[in-house]
């Protein structure tokens, strides 16, 4: 099954607060950590954002992680300056997006589509003290999408480096 937030399209929507889930607060810079999620947007009119997965700041546009959408384009970032986008995902088909952070490592984060890597970035070192948030970017601002989410993970670890996921 599929969670479905729903409300009035565009303006006053549901979303989900992780409030007091441990383990969730990394330090993008110096800590790996790996989210994903499978969503489906539908191809009718869709907000300029649409927010997946994040953990922002209440008052101002700092996140420690995110992926969302923007004009019906998927992007990810750690880091406040930096963000990878993919293609445009406004199509009504199944598709599977992964935030895989390397602090401890390397220092960047990667953002996969559909297996495909679509970029990598420096991670940042921000961290905003609030909580993660499924289907907004801050509780002042809950958006209600034209979206399915489903299977959606946030992990202390990173992947594997190849990936096998297919849109459907």
């Amino acid at each position: 099954s599929c969670l479905s937030l729903t409300g009035e399209l565009f303006t006053n929507g549901a979303y989900l607060d992780l409030a007091g889930a441990t383990g969730l607060d990394w330090t993008p810079s110096t800590e790996d950590f790996t989210i994903s999620v499978w969503f489906r947007m539908s191809t009718g009119a869709a907000p300029a954002m649409e927010w997946i997965v994040s953990k922002a700041d209440t008052t101002s546009p700092i996140y420690q992680y995110a992926i969302w959408i923007e004009s019906g384009v998927v992007k990810a970032t750690t880091n406040v300056a930096n963000n990878v986008a993919g293609p445009n995902v406004q199509d009504g088909l199944w598709h599977h997006a992964v935030l895989s952070n390397n602090g401890a490592g390397s220092g960047d984060y990667e953002f996969y589509l559909d297996g495909a890597l679509q970029g990598a970035d420096t991670a940042g070192a921000t961290k905003t003290g609030e909580d993660p948030m499924v289907g907004c970017a801050k509780t002042f601002f809950p958006v209600a999408t034209p979206m399915l989410l489903s299977t959606i993970r946030l992990v202390p670890t990173m992947p594997p480096q190849s990936f096998s996921a297919q849109a459907k």
